[in-house]
Parts: structure tokens; C-alpha cells; sequence
């Protein structure tokens, strides 16, 4: 594992095309780890209700292991957002930090999701995060994953 420090902020809204989204969720994870892992994070989903979620060792490294297979670590990943013809769209907002840097990345989305060459290893991404969140909303797993 090359980085040791991992901050990551992820928002996600969604609505139907023409009018004004709604944020679906808000999530919070930060930890590092030294001798002992330090790591924490916040979820908030669109029902206002803030839950905190603790992040054990595996579940840490196992984030940082996927954050450095979907580019994360060296550069924002390449990816876009697929057009199609659906009624709904979707904003998602992704900042992550760790001590080698930090990267932005901003999606617009369709009910088709987004692709390029390093969208299987975001997927996995924001599966693991999810996850480690406790996250089932559908459709922003769907978003986000892709399943």
C-alpha cells in the first residue's frame, strides 16, 4: 500500500431533468494510519439524518488499495458521464486527499452511469465506500456502481 492518509468527501444529488436535484447523500470518511489506524467517518443521507460510521483496518486499507487502482492517487480518473435518453440526472462530487495530493473530480450522470478507462476501478471505488458507509440507497449505488 503506497499511501497511508486517505480524506474523502463525496456528495451526490439527483433529479428529474429540467428541474432542481435534491442531494441524496453526504459522505465523510478521514484516517491515517501509523502505528494504529486512525480513521472515522459521517454519512448523511436525504433524509437529514447524520449517522457516523467507525473504519476498521482492512475495510482502510482495502479503500486506499481501491483509490489507487481507480487513479485516485496520481491524477483525477478518466472517466465521463454516458448520454442517453433517461429522465433523470445526477451530480456527483468526489474530493480526495492523502498525503501525495488531492484530486477533484466532478460527474454529470444519466440514468446510464459513466464509462471509460478507469471506471471499473472507481466503481469498485464507490463500492467499497459505500459499503464501509452502510449505503443501500439504489439509486445511488446504481449510479455510482453501476449494479
Amino acid at each position: 500500500m503506497s499511501i497511508r492518509s486517505l480524506t474523502i468527501s463525496l456528495t451526490h444529488v439527483s433529479g428529474p431533468i429540467g428541474r432542481p436535484p435534491k442531494q441524496n447523500l453526504s459522505l465523510f470518511l478521514s484516517g491515517f494510519l501509523m502505528d494504529d489506524l486512525h480513521a472515522s467517518g459521517s454519512v448523511t443521507l436525504q433524509s437529514g439524518t447524520m449517522t457516523e460510521f467507525p473504519v476498521g483496518p482492512m475495510d482502510f486499507e482495502g479503500l486506499c488499495r481501491t483509490a489507487e487502482a481507480a487513479g485516485l492517487v496520481d491524477r483525477v480518473p478518466n472517466v465521463a458521464g454516458v448520454q442517453d435518453t433517461s429522465n433523470r440526472w445526477s451530480l456527483v462530487l468526489l474530493h480526495v486527499s492523502h498525503e501525495k495530493g488531492s484530486h477533484n473530480l466532478s460527474l454529470s450522470l444519466l440514468s446510464s452511469g459513466f464509462r471509460g478507462p478507469d471506471a471499473p476501478g472507481l466503481q469498485k471505488f464507490f463500492d467499497r465506500l459505500l459499503t464501509i458507509a452502510g449505503v443501500k440507497d439504489e439509486i445511488i449505488r446504481h449510479d455510482l456502481t453501476g449494479f
